[in-house]
């Protein structure tokens, strides 16, 4: 290798370990807001059950779960758009709205606007990061519910104005498994 090539090489390298750095400042709160106060209510939910014997033959069950002493009403439902079948989990936001408020999203690099509506709402963030993304996953077994071994392709989204977290975990072209917390009774959407 040449001294021009490993001065290149070296100065990606150190590119490569800064962005890891500088992600890792953060790291705790989001772990913190994703697993301690939101996903580690609902590890427990048995998601391929609620699939296999439940949204295979109906639109939407309402279900609860215990957690914390209270019981959680969440619902789920199944939806067709464009071909793709979507399973939607809704949950009640068990955070505090002050824990958005101080969550960075509008300076942080792993952060990007989105610049057209969710759930016709304004202000979405979407995570751009890749490590905490799997961690999701495989917290919460999804790869058991689609029974699939292709790679993870999950996406996040946070609205802090609205307190709202979706996760989205696509491992098929056909399927997608959308994870909601929202303020209050989890939404449920008209199938018109």
């Amino acid at each position: 290798m040449g001294k021009q090539n490993f001065y290149r090489q070296l100065s990606l390298e150190e590119a490569q370990d800064a962005e890891q750095n500088y992600e890792d400042i953060h790291y705790e709160e989001f772990y913190n807001l994703l697993f301690d106060q939101l996903l580690n209510h609902i590890k427990r939910i048995p998601f391929d059950n609620i699939i296999e014997n439940h949204l295979q033959y109906v639109n939407a069950v309402y279900k609860t779960e215990e957690a914390d002493s209270l019981v959680w009403l969440y619902t789920a439902d199944r939806k067709f758009i464009e071909g793709k079948t979507i399973y939607s989990f809704r949950f009640a936001n068990a955070c505090h709205p002050e824990f958005y408020r101080t969550f960075e999203t509008k300076g942080h690099h792993l952060f990007k606007k989105i610049t057209v509506p969710r759930h016709e709402y304004n202000g979405w963030y979407k995570y751009v990061g890749q490590y905490l993304l799997a961690e999701i996953g495989y917290y919460l077994n999804i790869r058991k519910v689609v029974q699939s071994q292709i790679p993870n392709k999950t996406k996040l989204f946070i609205n802090q104005n609205e307190e709202r977290i979706d996760i989205q975990f696509n491992y098929s072209i056909n399927e997608r498994i959308s994870i909601s917390f929202e303020p209050g009774y989890p939404a449920i959407r008209r199938i018109d």
